[in-house]
């Protein structure tokens, strides 16, 4: 890699909020490209915090609480939280594949929590993985891994298609 080349990857890497470590899965340079491909224009910076329903729901996140339910919620694996403007504005899993009960219990967290849930192919994760991103109901219209980003209006992002 050129110094050019370099240089403009840890710009975008400082863009989109990495520091020390990577959210979990992106450990090889396609699934980084991936990650910063969709992230950069989503105006999304990575959070090490955003790693439960409470952080995304609520800003902060009450480890007891979320333990409680670690077993039951298979379907948050890869875990990734990720903020825009200083908040929470989106958490990002990608399991490996979602069967009836997942689904019926991503929609309940979703309505306990207030969240909207998206659920679209695979993500930068890839590994034949889905991803499923669960936003606060307020952002609607944000994000799926295949979104074409676009702005609303009101200076939102919103999922456009190509």
């Amino acid at each position: 890699m050129d110094a050019m080349t370099q240089a403009e990857l840890q710009r975008r890497i400082k863009a989109v909020g990495i520091a020390d470590h990577w959210p979990y899965g992106a450990n090889n340079p396609e699934t980084r490209d991936r990650l910063l491909d969709w992230a950069e224009p989503l105006q999304l910076r990575y959070s090490e915090a955003g790693t439960c329903l409470h952080w995304i729901a609520k800003g902060r996140c009450a480890v007891q609480t979320c333990q409680e339910h670690a077993r039951s919620r298979s379907w948050l694996d890869h875990v990734s939280g990720w903020t825009r403007s200083g908040k929470p504005a989106l958490l990002v899993a990608q399991p490996y594949g979602l069967d009836q009960d997942q689904l019926r219990d991503i929609l309940g967290a979703a309505e306990q929590f207030g969240l909207e849930p998206r659920i679209d192919g695979t993500g930068w994760y890839g590994n034949g993985s889905t991803f499923l991103s669960l936003a606060p109901k307020r952002s609607r219209g944000l994000i799926t891994a295949g979104s074409r980003p676009g702005v609303d209006g009101e200076g939102r992002a919103r999922a456009c298609r190509s």
